[in-house]
């Protein structure tokens, strides 16, 4: 007998910025790790929200609401579903912070929305999704947006 793929999901890293299609990737992540019993680690590139959000430079107070605000709203559909998941909020590029978590935890897959925040609005994928699709480690899944979720970001 032979273990289907989903068995093998032990570790998935689900890529968010507080975007309505990061919400669709984390909801996605959280009925597959339901499943499958998966953990998930929820990674958040800081950098692409600050350009849409001012904060005191590198002020702890602000780290700390950040990572609240990752764990307690924006992962919402993983706690609900009871799923096991860590944060990481990663300075820097996302596609380099979400590539270099997946790598030092061994990841078996990552999720991702099919655009985030940034970009211009009228691509189907956005460039994060389009360069974890070419450089990641583990397989990709890109998460189809549902279009009613709109684009906005949660209030930091």
């Amino acid at each position: 007998m032979t273990s289907s793929p989903a068995s093998k999901l032990s570790r998935l890293i689900v890529g968010i910025d507080g975007s309505g299609a990061s919400r669709v990737a984390v909801e996605w992540a959280a009925a597959v790790a339901g499943q499958v019993g998966s953990e998930v680690i929820v990674v958040h590139a800081v950098g692409l929200t600050e350009r849409y959000q001012q904060r005191p430079e590198k002020s702890a107070d602000w780290r700390a609401h950040l990572e609240d605000l990752v764990r307690r709203d924006w992962s919402a559909p993983l706690a609900e579903r009871g799923v096991t998941f860590s944060v990481r909020v990663v300075e820097g590029n996302p596609v380099v912070a979400i590539v270099g978590v997946a790598t030092e935890v061994a990841a078996d897959l990552v999720a991702v929305g099919s655009r985030g925040i940034g970009g211009f609005s009228g691509l189907p994928l956005g460039s994060t999704s389009q360069q974890l699709a070419m450089y990641s480690p583990v397989p990709v899944v890109i998460v189809p947006s549902d279009s009613s979720r709109g684009d906005s970001v949660s209030s930091m």
